[in-house]
């Protein structure tokens, strides 16, 4: 049940950094951390 809900997290996470990296293109992710940077790098990406 715990490790369901640790991967549900990690998951999600995973899909909102992503999101966000698409949303603000390489600019700080504000709505998770002020200083929370874009680990993707864009230009990489298909």
């Amino acid at each position: 049940m715990v490790k369901k809900i640790l991967i549900l997290a990690v998951f999600i996470f995973i899909v909102y950094e992503t999101y966000c990296c698409y949303s603000y293109m390489k600019r700080f992710c504000k709505k998770v951390n002020k200083k929370y940077e874009c680990i993707y790098d864009i230009e990489k990406l298909p």
